[in-house]
């Protein structure tokens, strides 16, 4: 996924090849876009973390032996 920094659209990076950069405008609002790099921020998902890393994360209820 591609956000647009001018009008703030996300757009799929296939949609962003197809049709913004032949025109270099948005295809929701038709907004003029820059052809500076830095205008199309490409969206990734997050690659270490403590909860899981984007894996799946199992959780379980913990029970004590103290009553």
């Amino acid at each position: 996924a591609i956000i647009l920094k001018s009008c703030g659209h996300v757009l799929l990076s296939s949609y962003v090849k197809e049709l913004v950069l032949p025109t270099m405008r948005c295809p929701a609002c038709n907004k003029k876009i820059s052809n500076n790099k830095k205008e199309m921020i490409e969206l990734k998902q997050g690659g270490t973390s403590y909860s899981g890393g984007g894996e799946a994360v199992e959780s379980s209820k913990y029970k004590t032996g103290v009553r």
